[in-house]
């Protein structure tokens, strides 16, 4: 008959600098996927968001994203792809380059700063309106207000 035993062993505590070492959150994962999420970590804890555009930009951003592509590939050409580790790969990479790409287009037109409203206990609409309105960079709204002309331009009269 066979006897199961478990030994527990202290593991050695290495270096607390998460930036020198790359762990894996979960079992299985890509070194690139756990490269990946760190390099935005350390992006989001500078002071300004150009390292998270340097990123975006960068070569290992796109060796990311064009792995993930093939992980993709791979997993669709084979029977029961959903639960190959590729599959799991390809939607990891494709969810982390998805919100990256959103978060620095949305930096990219807004001001991402608080907005400070009244200490009243229920500002309005129009104050929660112009506070919105303010964080809008010059440049997008300029091509907002493009956008709607051209569109307002195009509609027949009755509409």
């Amino acid at each position: 008959m066979l006897s199961l035993s478990k030994r527990v062993v202290d593991a050695p505590n290495h270096s607390t600098h998460r930036n020198h070492h790359v762990m894996p959150s979960s079992a299985g994962e890509d070194s690139r996927i756990a490269t990946l999420k760190m390099r935005i970590r350390d992006a989001s804890h500078s002071q300004t968001k150009r390292d998270l555009h340097a990123l975006r930009k960068s070569d290992f951003y796109r060796e990311c994203y064009e792995w993930g592509k093939r992980q993709a590939v791979a997993a669709s050409n084979t029977v029961g792809g959903s639960q190959l580790a590729s599959a799991r790969n390809a939607a990891a990479v494709h969810t982390i380059c998805y919100a990256l790409d959103a978060y620095t287009g949305f930096i990219e037109k807004y001001d991402a700063s608080p907005i400070k409203l009244t200490q009243r206990p229920k500002p309005s609409a129009e104050e929660f309106e112009q506070a919105f309105l303010s964080q809008i960079k010059s440049n997008h709204k300029r091509n907002l207000l493009e956008q709607f002309q051209a569109t307002f331009q195009v509609n027949d009269d009755e509409r």
